[in-house]
């Protein structure tokens, strides 16, 4: 991973902060997406295989409720009640939805005012050149992420996203 900070020299030093709050998030949210995705598709290879004749009820329902409520543990104090608001954990897919944090990607810092901060990630998934933007507010003392920006690589558009 690399990290360019293209901060205003007075805000450079937090970056480190910045970025151990955000990516150890979505280590963390990758971690609980990876096992909700194991657990979904070793039900699946249970049913088709003929260990079980059926399915259990609201299996998947069930999950995804547990899914859901783990991830609000992770994300509730990182991020606005803005961002909270606008919806989180959309589904359990594999690869994880933060899969690119752990490899090859560039971290764009940028800081230019003492209360808003952007961490922008540049990565490949496939043959596409994909982007992630977070975008910081300090409230109450607290760094939190109040946005979240998807760049599409089909219409080069950036689109606002959900946590």
């Amino acid at each position: 991973m690399q990290i360019i900070n293209e901060s205003d020299e007075k805000y450079k030093y937090l970056e480190q902060e910045l970025c151990v709050t955000l990516f150890s998030m979505l280590r963390e949210l990758n971690v609980l997406e990876e096992e909700m995705s194991r657990r979904d598709q070793a039900n699946f290879v249970q049913i088709t295989s003929g260990e079980r004749k059926q399915a259990e009820p609201n299996f998947f329902a069930n999950l995804y409720k547990e899914f859901k409520e783990r991830y609000k543990k992770i994300v509730e104090d990182k991020c606005t009640v803005k961002l909270l608001s606008k919806g989180y954990g959309i589904g359990i897919g594999h690869p994880s939805r933060y899969f690119y944090i752990d490899e090859e990607c560039v971290v764009i810092f940028s800081m230019k005012d003492a209360n808003k901060a952007v961490l922008e990630i540049h990565y490949t998934h496939g043959s596409l050149n994909c982007k992630d933007r977070f975008k910081f507010v300090k409230e109450r003392g607290k760094w939190l992420i109040n946005a979240i920006d998807k760049y599409d690589p089909y219409d080069f558009v950036w689109h606002r996203g959900m946590i």
